[in-house]
């Protein structure tokens, strides 16, 4: 995300010095997301926990979460909501799959075909928007429908991807193929000699208004 900011930033913007904080329960992702951070970006501090159990003092002016919340468990994601709208001054951003994206499809049918229906399922973007309205919070929401592609012989690519998708990279797209649910799922996926992934995101913003 800090590199595709990159693209937009005015040639003013480029000569300021931007802070950019860092949280993530895996210190690997913290420490991969460090190595993006080019000028204007300096980091500022960095946050090893989950965003539920973030005590946060400082506020900052914008916060974003793209992406970032689908294993909060669904018990912990009001708290989890709570502490993002309470992190900023300005601007909170959440960018995160519908119920009818790839993300959530394909993880209900992997917890159905390798765990018995016994992994709680992927937070969805409805999940959100839904306990934003219990706390009475206003937000603007606009969604954003794309394709993630890749040509049929890219194994090794759609691979790694289905994987990050699942969080678990300890079953190859031969293994994924063989199972009944996933391997249906995926067949679809590939009818028209190309990878199709389907995606709805929705694209949640949150403001303050100080009068």
């Amino acid at each position: 995300f800090p590199t595709a900011l990159q693209s937009v930033l005015s040639e003013k913007d480029k000569l300021e010095t931007i802070n950019y904080s860092l949280l993530d329960p895996s210190k690997f992702a913290i420490d991969e997301t460090k190595k993006k951070l080019t000028p204007p970006f300096s980091l500022s501090k960095e946050f090893n926990t989950t965003l539920q159990d973030f005590n946060c003092i400082d506020m900052f002016h914008i916060s974003w979460a793209i992406h970032a919340l689908y294993a909060v468990p669904k018990n912990e994601l009001k708290i989890s909501l709570e502490k993002f709208y309470s992190s900023f001054k300005n601007v909170g951003i959440i960018a995160h799959a519908c119920s009818d994206a790839h993300y959530i499809k394909f993880y209900n049918l992997y917890i159905q075909d390798c765990h018995n229906g016994n992994l709680p399922a992927f937070c969805s973007a409805e999940d959100i928007l839904q306990i934003y309205d219990l706390l009475g919070i206003k937000y603007d929401v606009r969604y954003i429908e794309y394709i993630n592609t890749a040509e049929y012989h890219d194994n090794l690519i759609v691979e790694a991807y289905l994987q990050r998708c699942l969080f678990d990279d300890t079953i190859n797209l031969g293994g994924l193929r063989q199972h009944n649910l996933m391997g249906r799922y995926l067949e679809a996926c590939c009818s028209t000699g190309k990878w199709l992934f389907s995606q709805r995101v929705a694209l949640i913003e949150l403001k303050k208004c100080f009068d």
